[in-house]
């Protein structure tokens, strides 16, 4: 919703602080380490039109983006991070989140921040919504212009040298809104009743908003992403979420935010609490539903702070915790693995396989996961720090997979040919 101030505003004194952290961290054993600290020059293309779109009261917005790439990487692979701003879906702009793009360019990510349509109908002053409607309305159609960011950027990989099969979406207050239906509402039956045609308000039309993935660049690529990012947002209901093979989600929240609050409450409840507003779910709620869903740990990452603002209490610290998160989750599973960690530490087998993978490992075993080569989840089991355990495959098509192990000492990775 609104925003007191762009969220994050990063600043280079802080890689010291994020350098320690990550060789502190168990994360050390990880092959791509490169995109946790800021180490490259950056350049930028601004105004990048990718679409144009109907607006709440009949006019058309012109949709741009501006995109920030590291200069040097020799990457032709990097992963793909969209940011969405908030503004409460009524004002703020992209250019809120340049210096936050700059700073992920500079850890070797393509970072771009798009605009969306803004506005819904409401009352004069101060802006509320006429009707529960409106604000889903505003979501509804953020959500699809971020798919058609989306689309667009996938298209474009070659020029920007992106993994279309790494990509996330990182969100602020309305913008985590955004980010949240992005990765969740990926049904054509869970479009809100509210996102269909209804009946004219204050003498104008609200015609059907149209399919959840938009109607922008339908060029043949899809919107699926690896991971999203919600910083003080929220989902209209937790029950977009449906399995824990769903995208894994950082989410941090201030447990009294008087805005969004981290439960399920109206928007502004705390300030205006009789306006036109619908219930919606914080992340308090989310991270209730992820555990229910048996996410593992390291796809369900929460910050609940107990404080009572509309912010971020501690900027570096949740900076150092989302480069974490979006480093392992879009990290390129490559065929290569640390010497330290390789077969000697733990065994899987039989390798080739019809299915059933046994794994014994010298270490306690905190969770597995299974990779196909393009990077996707296919499988994922919390194993409660033991050292043997079976991971069940059957059915996945054959050909050759990575499993990743988290273990107290690091990632451990390792081939794996299912037949």
């Amino acid at each position: 919703m609104v925003n007191r101030k762009p969220f994050i505003q990063p600043v280079m004194r802080w890689a010291f602080v994020l350098a320690a952290f990550c060789f502190s961290s168990s994360l050390r054993a990880q092959n791509c380490v490169d995109f946790l600290l800021p180490q490259y020059e950056t350049w930028s293309e601004m105004d990048v039109v990718y679409g144009t779109a109907e607006r709440y009261n009949g006019t058309t917005a012109t949709l741009a983006m501006n995109i920030f790439k590291p200069v040097g990487d020799e990457n032709t692979q990097r992963p793909l991070l969209i940011m969405v701003h908030g503004g409460g879906f009524h004002e703020g702009n992209r250019n809120q989140m340049n210096e936050l793009c700059q700073w992920y360019a500079s850890r070797g990510y393509v970072a771009a921040t798009i605009s969306y349509r803004l506005g819904f109908h409401h009352v004069l002053a101060p802006v509320f919504p006429v009707d529960v409607h409106e604000l889903i309305r505003a979501m509804y159609r953020g959500m699809q212009d971020c798919r058609g960011a989306i689309r667009f950027l996938k298209e474009r990989a070659n020029v920007d040298s992106t993994d279309v099969n790494r990509v996330a979406v990182l969100g602020g207050s309305a913008g985590g809104f955004i980010a949240l239906h992005t990765a969740y509402m990926d049904q054509p039956d869970e479009k809100p009743s509210s996102a269909g045609a209804l009946g004219p308000i204050l003498l104008s039309p609200r015609p059907d908003l149209g399919p959840i993935e938009g109607t922008m660049n339908l060029n043949g690529w899809d919107t699926q992403i690896q991971a999203v990012v919600n910083i003080y947002g929220a989902m209209r209901d937790t029950s977009l979420i449906t399995s824990h093979l769903d995208p894994p989600v950082y989410a941090y929240h201030q447990s009294q935010d008087p805005v969004v609050h981290c439960n399920r409450m109206k928007p502004y409840w705390a300030l205006v609490p009789d306006a036109n507003n619908p219930l919606v779910d914080g992340s308090c709620a989310i991270q209730a539903k992820t555990t229910m869903l048996n996410f593992p740990e390291q796809h369900a990452v929460f910050h609940i702070y107990d404080g009572d603002e509309h912010d971020v209490h501690n900027i570096e610290l949740v900076d150092q915790e989302i480069a974490v998160f979006l480093n392992h989750h879009l990290c390129q599973v490559t065929t290569s693995m640390e010497e330290e960690h390789r077969v000697a530490d733990f065994v899987i087998f039989p390798n080739p396989s019809y299915g059933m993978l046994n794994i014994e490992s010298s270490r306690p075993v905190q969770s597995v996961e299974l990779y196909d080569m393009a990077g996707n989840l296919r499988k994922t089991s919390a194993v409660q720090q033991r050292n043997i355990f079976s991971i069940d495959a059957t059915g996945l098509p054959a050909g050759m997979y990575v499993v990743r192990l988290w273990t107290d000492a690091g990632i451990y990775h390792q081939k794996v040919v299912l037949k």
